[in-house]
């Protein structure tokens, strides 16, 4: 006999299903836009998502204060004149943003782009996508002077920067491949003449040098000849981060050098301190050695006769006593010139004992809070344990019932 096979509902649709080959990144892709081009998904863009063209309304100025931005019609106009001046380029290369805008004059930097990732929900499928998408943005405006329309780029700079850009958005970094791409944007800029006053400088010439020469050639340069602009800058920067690397090296070994006479010094200062400490009681304890015998030889040199005299008695003890208040009052003067020149240290480190105390005070109150927390956590626990039996216990009698 053979055995009877049961199987679940979740079985029985999986294998009613027809098995689906999984799809490529460009096929998903292509799937996903011919949705979105249909208006079957919805694509839910972020909440801070500029329009078109967008110009800045204010800025602040040295004492943080908002300032209105003025000729925000003639920046419109000059984003709008690159924008349709490279749409040409984009569709060549297939370089494709979705934003393009004025960078704010206090961001650092002349030009940037951003990748940025929007969710696309598709109701039919059930399934959730992230689309990447660029953002441009340029600064037109100086971040010092903003408002002064003479120190507006120029359309050469901007549109060198916008074709920088446009190659960012393939070639994210500055290699070898992003100076080729640049080179084949500029021969096609030079096509379209995008550069008609060819007499007009840069005024914000690259630091790297493969790129100045591409600007001044408009890419008339060969693949070798690039090749060579571009090792030499490489090799140049490559020696400039290793003689940077042996300044700081050297740096660091006279710091240390200094730091090194400066225990010094403090040992020695340390040690004087001590000899001076040590002479001052050695001097004192002779002072008191002294006076003791300055006692004794007046107390011998005078007669029995003039001792028996009582005034006589009392004039040799008032002056030995004087002479030793004097003597102590010195000492006690210098005493307290020495404790206050160390009343310094003594607050700091009462200060220091201080701190100590109140942050073990701090970490107790801590530690009981956080023993009172886990109490109450665990009554808590045993409270709702008994519930839960008490509520078996009042099931089962029911039950039984």
């Amino acid at each position: 006999m053979k055995k009877l096979i049961v199987k679940n509902t979740q079985q029985l649709k999986a294998e009613e299903k027809p098995q689906r080959k999984p799809l490529n990144a460009e096929e998903s892709r292509e799937k996903y836009m011919s949705l979105v081009r249909k208006g079957v998904i919805q694509i839910k863009l972020p909440s801070s998502y500029p329009p078109m063209f967008h110009t800045w309304e204010t800025y602040k100025d040295s004492n943080s204060k908002d300032v209105s931005l003025l000729y925000r019609k003639n920046i419109a106009q000059h984003l709008t004149y690159l924008h349709e001046s490279v749409k040409p380029i984009a569709r060549e290369f297939e370089l494709y943003y979705s934003l393009f805008t004025e960078g704010h004059p206090s961001i650092v930097g002349h030009a940037f782009t951003k990748k940025i990732k929007i969710l696309i929900s598709s109701p039919l499928e059930k399934q959730k996508e992230y689309l990447t998408t660029y953002h441009v943005y340029i600064k037109l405006r100086d971040p010092n002077k903003p408002n002064d329309s003479k120190l507006f780029l120029n359309k050469t700079t901007s549109m060198a920067i916008m074709l920088h850009e446009l190659a960012h958005l393939r070639c994210y970094d500055h290699s070898f491949n992003f100076a080729l791409l640049l080179r084949d944007i500029y021969k096609s800029a030079m096509k379209l003449n995008l550069f008609p006053n060819q007499s007009e400088e840069h005024m914000i010439p690259s630091r790297r040098t493969w790129e100045r020469v591409l600007f001044e050639k408009k890419g008339n340069m060969t693949d070798e000849e690039l090749k060579v602009v571009y090792d030499e800058f490489i090799n140049s920067q490559e020696n400039n981060n290793n003689q940077l690397d042996d300044s700081l090296i050297q740096e660091d070994n006279t710091s240390k050098e200094k730091e090194n006479k400066m225990n010094q010094e403090n040992i020695l200062t340390c040690c004087k301190n001590q000899n001076q400490n040590l002479t001052d009681l050695l001097n004192q304890e002779n002072s008191k050695m002294e006076i003791e015998q300055e006692i004794n030889d007046n107390n011998n040199k005078v007669t029995d006769e003039e001792k028996q005299n009582p005034s006589v008695k009392l004039n040799i003890g008032l002056n030995s006593r004087k002479t030793l208040l004097t003597n102590s009052q010195t000492l006690l003067n210098k005493s307290s010139a020495q404790t206050a020149n160390k009343l310094p240290l003594i607050k700091n480190l009462s200060q220091n004992q201080n701190k100590i105390a109140q942050e073990q005070t701090q970490l107790v109150k801590n530690k009981y809070s956080i023993s009172q927390q886990s109490q109450r956590a665990k009554l808590l626990s045993t409270k709702t344990n008994l519930q839960k039996k008490q509520l078996n216990k009042s099931q089962e009698k029911l039950q039984k019932n």
